[in-house]
């Protein structure tokens, strides 16, 4: 690989004719580099290898079909242009025996270096021996009739050069899967003994003489069934002169033997403990799949135990199945009776039932309330209330801890990455318990990831140890920075002074009392290898107890959201970019107890590369004096985060904007918009006790005045329906702001809305079911002010059932089977660990029982799909919204009741199940961003889960299947 390259003669000519069989992408060659690949994977496992001498890739490209970190170099320009173009990034030009960019686990050296001048040689092994401590090696020892092959040599002398590096043949690894002659070198401390050169011959020498006995008993073993006494006589010497002949030479050998012996000792005792390193990584990868399948396992059979022992310790169940024995006579087989009890007997005795399994009858008419995500089965809310955690957070925590060898695993990977950036970590102290503060540091140090700082000042403490412990580990370790400031200056002014002192590209706020995971800093870093240009990242978090021993209160937190933001810092102590964190002054003392959410409003308005990292990295001390431990340790706070998020909306051209606490204590903003006119669109038929007291409540508790109310009559025949029409069309109230028109024919849902918006006049269109009643008064001017939000799309309300618990409060899909209503059947106003009920939240989707678009964005993306007859056009309307950039938002201060079931039809179509499936299995299939991937999509309540992923597909498709079985036509 010494040839210049205006001679190189590794040309098309050389590849067609120098190689035996074409050197080209055929089954020959992919075959036989798919067979080395999977015996490195199956010997070795390595993370990542360098093919040197990579020629087209082949071997490069097998390992990467089979999860290796593949990379090849290569001296012909022909060659590397004929790799195939997915592998391309991972193959260059390039000579080995110039400095190769990086550190592998394994080098691959096949068939190479013989190809180089007898003086480059060296250079080449010093190279291969600086990129890996162990390399597969293979050099035909007797080819010299390729006219490219200037070095030939022995294995002998390519195992002197490689020990001249500190490496030794491995001579009890069986590389014969290269070729015969391969050889695995590995670097050890063990010392370099005279004898390798003459083991190495002597091995050589061995395995010729194996292979001439191997040939001997093969044609033994062909010969005919019954063969003559002389030809047994004469087979039987010819092994014994081959015996004798092997018995001289190790005779012959005399102090070689014991030579040989003692080079064998010396490679045994280094290799045995690689061996058993090896044994010990590979049982752990295994034990780790093995505890991987048996959480996934108990979780899914913890909620159906749980589900089950619910349901059955209902009285009514009870009853039920003591009816049950004499039930025959009453429902006889095959009655339209019997097929309904079958399927409540179902639903009581815990089977799943994921959408209302009633068949719908040919030419029934259907309500026009029906909705989208309302066709999905809504849980109980009794029942949803009463959910608890399937698996506790404790033994949950425990088993997706990452064990030592997966952080030892984690750690080797680090060195292959390019892009390593400083993170420093801003940690203001001021009087923390001596104890607490030494596990903040000790959780630095045991970062996997190295490239960190801990810039650590001291406001004044008043205990002396404390100076004493900083000044220690600040002397102990280089990395620790130390400032000892004679005054505290507050929690933002400690911090700033703190990031005077940061170096790193990133900086992270860290508090003096609380913990990182080991491999926090870690996943952090491998998050910027996939994107370098993030800006913010963040991660799960939870809450540990003051002695430490016990992790609690975790909250699992959606993707990017601006929208709950501004209901609560959900980024905390996130990982910022140095420079934008001086781009916004950094912590301002004026909202002490509040800086870090002030700070994160600044940064994300000036970007949001955002990026969340779905682990529980960082732990909350709960200490008596932190607000993570007592809310009322800091009551200043409070107010504090209001005027944060006032004027953050302030700045984002929001005038006379304003952050309020409710009583609930959660965070509501109000601005003041231009009352546009809104068009309220219902369609309905007959049941006009619901329509009036939806009428009715509108009318009587909505304060917003510009507001008109279409009716979209789908075919009502009660006499006290249509006299309620006369009396909506004469009440003064309605005076040129009601409209009712009359839809004919099969009943679309989706058909019906676009008929209503046809005949609307307002600029915001609200698409609202009749059997939902009006409870705050301002509810209407609360959606109308995020629906103007040019970014928003559509915007959905906080519905509840008449109990008072949540039936809608945002839709997450793949929720039972399509799409279904997070929190659905807790109390108005629940914290869960997915955050409160009460908070702004941007969702995929939110239900057509409450939504509002801005006209524009319903003409520009098409309005409701008229395909789908009945069922989840309101998710397919947000979808389609979301594909033309805009937002969903929930709002829970635009609150109404929702008698749920009230009006409801007489079931899904099938073509909507089947239309839904085919649009909707993509995104269930690769997880809401907005929900967490450690909360289960089986219930509506925020639960525990792991690796719920392929349970939330095949749910769907089992959703889709069962419909199909049943119901099909």
């Amino acid at each position: 690989m010494s040839i210049e390259p205006q001679t190189n003669p590794y040309d098309a000519t050389y590849y067609r004719v120098g190689c035996g069989v074409p050197y080209e992408r055929n089954e020959h060659w992919l075959t036989f580099f798919g067979k080395i690949a999977d015996a490195i994977v199956r010997e070795i496992n390595p993370g990542s290898v360098l093919d040197a001498g990579c020629a087209m890739g082949f071997l490069v490209e097998t390992l990467r079909q089979r999860g290796v970190e593949a990379y090849g170099v290569d001296i012909s320009d022909y060659a590397i242009a004929q790799v195939a173009d997915e592998i391309k990034p991972y193959c260059w030009v390039g000579s080995v025996t110039e400095r190769l960019p990086r550190r592998y686990d394994l080098v691959v050296c096949i068939e190479t270096l013989e190809h180089l001048r007898a003086a480059d040689v060296p250079a080449a092994i010093q190279q291969l021996c600086a990129a890996a401590d162990d390399i597969l090696f293979s050099s035909t020892p007797d080819d010299h009739s390729e006219p490219t092959h200037f070095s030939v040599q022995p294995p002998e002398a390519w195992a002197s050069l490689f020990v001249a590096q500190g490496f030794w043949h491995d001579v009890e690894f069986d590389a014969s899967f290269v070729t015969p002659w391969a050889m695995r070198f590995r670097k050890t401390g063990a010392p370099v003994h005279r004898a390798l050169i003459p083991l190495e011959r002597a091995l050589w020498s061995l395995r010729r003489e194996n292979t001439a006995l191997r040939d001997l008993a093969n044609s033994l073993r062909a010969a005919p069934a019954e063969p003559s006494h002389d030809d047994l006589q004469r087979r039987v010497a010819q092994l014994e002169d081959a015996l004798r002949t092997q018995q001289t030479q190790s005779a012959q050998s005399g102090d070689y033997w014991r030579l040989l012996t003692q080079a064998f000792n010396a490679v045994n005792t280094a290799s045995h403990a690689d061996e058993l390193r090896n044994e010990v990584i590979t049982l752990s990868i295994e034990n780790q799949r093995l505890h991987t399948e048996l959480k996934a396992t108990s979780t899914h059979l913890s909620q159906l135990l749980f589900q089950q022992a619910t349901l059955q310790s209902r009285a009514a169940y009870k009853v039920f199945t003591r009816t049950v024995r004499s039930i025959d006579t009453l429902l006889p087989e095959g009655s339209v009776r019997s097929r309904a009890f079958r399927t409540v007997s179902r639903t009581l005795k815990g089977q799943r039932v994921t959408v209302k399994q009633v068949k719908r009858v040919k030419g029934a008419e259907t309500d026009a309330s029906e909705t989208a995500s309302e066709t999905a089965l809504t849980p109980d809310p009794v029942l949803a209330a009463q959910a608890v955690m399937c698996m506790p957070y404790t033994q949950w925590a425990r088993e997706t801890t990452p064990s030592r060898v997966e952080l030892a695993m984690s750690k080797r990977q680090v060195a292959q990455w390019t892009y390593q950036p400083v993170i420093s970590l801003m940690t203001p102290v001021f009087d923390p318990p001596v104890e607490m503060l030494r596990n903040t540091i000790e959780s630095a140090l045991a970062q996997i990831y190295e490239r960190w700082e801990l810039c650590l000042v001291d406001g004044g403490s008043k205990n002396p140890a404390i100076r004493d412990l900083l000044t220690l580990y600040a002397e102990r370790d280089p990395r620790i920075k130390l400032k000892l400031l004679d005054q505290n200056l507050g929690i933002s002014g400690n911090t700033n002074e703190a990031a005077r002192l940061a170096t790193g590209e990133f900086v992270q706020i860290f508090d003096h009392d609380d913990m990182l995971e080991p491999h926090a800093l870690f996943e952090v870093v491998k998050a910027l290898q996939v994107d370098p240009t993030l800006d913010v990242i963040y991660f799960d978090e939870d809450k540990v107890s003051a002695d430490g021993a016990q992790r609690e209160e975790p909250f699992f937190k959606p993707d990017w959201s601006p929208a709950m933001l501004l209901s609560a810092n959900y980024l905390t102590h996130c990982v910022i970019r140095r420079s934008l964190y001086e781009a916004v002054g950094g912590c301002d003392s004026t909202v002490d107890g509040a800086q870090d959410w002030d700070l994160l409003l600044k940064v994300t308005e000036r970007s949001q590369r955002v990026c969340h990292i779905p682990q529980v990295l960082y732990h909350w001390r709960k200490a008596p004096t932190s607000a993570a431990g007592r809310l009322v340790a800091k009551p200043y706070v409070f107010e504090r985060q209001a005027i944060s998020v006032t004027n953050a909306l302030r700045r984002c051209g929001y005038a006379q904007a304003q952050a309020t606490l409710t009583d609930e204590g959660q965070m509501r903003v109000t601005w003041p918009i231009t009352e546009e006119r809104v068009s309220i669109i219902i369609p309905t038929k007959d049941k006009a006790h619901l329509l009036e007291r939806c009428i009715e409540t509108l009318l009587s508790r909505t304060t917003y005045r510009d507001y008109e109310i279409i009716l979209v009559d789908t075919g009502s025949m009660e006499q006290r329906t249509l006299a309620y029409y006369k009396t909506l069309k004469a009440n003064p109230q309605l005076a040129g702001r009601f409209k009712l028109v009359e839809y004919r024919g099969t009943f679309n849902y989706s058909h019906a809305n676009n008929i209503g918006a046809q005949h609307a006049s307002g600029s915001l269109l609200l698409f609202l079911n009749n059997d939902t009643e009006t409870i705050e008064p301002d509810w209407l001017e609360e959606m109308a002010r995020w629906a103007q939000r040019p970014e928003i799309g559509v915007v959905g309300a906080k519905l509840l059932f008449p109990s008072g618990h949540i039936q809608h409060a945002g839709v997450v899909m793949g929720i039972g089977g399509h799409a279904g209503h997070i929190f659905a059947g807790l109390d108005a106003h629940t914290m869960t660990m997915f955050g409160s009920t009460d908070w702004y939240r941007d969702y995929m989707a939110v239900t057509g029982a409450c939504m509002m678009t801005r006209r524009a964005v319903f003409d520009e993306i098409g309005g409701f799909d008229e395909e789908y007859l009945i069922a989840f056009s309101d998710v397919e309307y947000c979808l389609r919204a979301r594909d033309h950039g805009y937002t969903s938002v929930y709002t829970p201060y635009a609150c109404l009741k929702h008698h749920e079931s009230a009006s409801r039809g007489n079931g899904i179509p099938l073509r909507d199940i089947q239309r839904g499936y085919e649009h909707m299995y993509a995104i269930v299939d690769r997880g809401d961003p907005y929900f967490n991937v450690n909360l289960a999509t089986a219930v509506s309540v925020p639960t525990l889960a792991i690796n719920d992923a392929p349970e939330r597909a095949e749910r769907l498709r089992r959703v889709v299947r069962e419909w199909e079985f049943s119901f099909g036509e």
